[in-house]
C-alpha cells in the first residue's frame, strides 16, 4: 500500500522567495527578520560545521541580495555568525582564526 504524505515547511517563509513576502507586504518587517534569523540559527545550530558564502547563503533560503545582506550583517552584529577570511559566514562560537 502507498501512503501520499504531504509535508508543509515548519516555517511559512521557508519556500518562498522575498519577492512573494514584499507582495503580501510582510518585507522587511521587524517579525519577518526575527523568524529568519530563528530559522537561520537553527541550520547552523543543527550543522555547527555549516560555512556558506553570501550567495550560498542566498540560494540556500531562496533570498534576494539585499535582504541575504541585512541577515548576515544582523547575525553578525548579535556575534551569531563571523566572516571569515575566505568570505565564508560560520557561527562565530565555533570561529578559529
Amino acid at each position: 500500500m502507498l501512503l501520499e504524505v504531504i509535508i508543509e515547511p515548519c516555517h511559512a517563509h521557508s519556500h518562498r522567495t522575498i519577492a512573494d513576502a514584499a507582495e503580501d507586504g510582510h518585507c522587511g518587517t521587524d517579525n519577518t527578520v526575527r523568524d529568519w534569523m530563528n530559522l537561520i540559527r537553527a541550520e547552523y545550530l543543527e550543522m555547527p560545521g555549516l560555512s556558506l558564502t553570501e550567495s550560498q547563503f542566498e540560494r540556500m533560503w531562496n533570498l534576494a541580495p539585499p535582504f541575504a545582506e541585512l541577515l548576515l550583517q544582523e547575525l553578525q552584529r548579535v556575534c551569531f555568525l563571523r566572516r571569515t577570511k575566505k568570505g565564508t559566514y560560520v557561527r562565530a562560537d565555533l570561529f578559529r582564526n
